[in-house]
């Protein structure tokens, strides 16, 4: 398997578009899915339940959330190791031919 630091950062940019949708869902969960506006009766008192598993799911979301994060940031460190150990190995590679050159002459 190779990877790239490109292909490390392509991945970064997924799970940062993928921590946005977990956004867009808990703003939908406040704004519409638990909306009790209408409960009236014997339904008012499903309000408390509606809430709690509201706060849980916005809870849940916004860990998923955080781990999306850091695991991008995690795959930005890699992207940066792999690229800092490539120019190490190019100027390596550099001054063995140098030296090789030397001793050709």
């Amino acid at each position: 398997m190779r990877v790239t630091p490109t292909d490390l950062q392509g991945y970064g940019e997924l799970l940062d578009r993928n921590a946005e949708y977990f956004d867009r869902i808990e703003s939908f969960s406040h704004e519409t899915a638990s909306d009790t506006s209408g409960f009236t009766g014997v339904m008012a008192a499903l309000i408390p339940a509606v809430e709690g598993v509201t706060a849980l799911y916005a809870e849940t979301l916004k860990l998923a959330r955080s781990r999306l994060k850091q695991v991008r940031e995690e795959l930005d460190r890699t992207a940066e190791e792999y690229t800092e150990r490539e120019r190490q190995i190019e100027r390596l590679l550099t001054r063995i031919e140098s030296e090789l050159d030397t001793m050709r002459v």
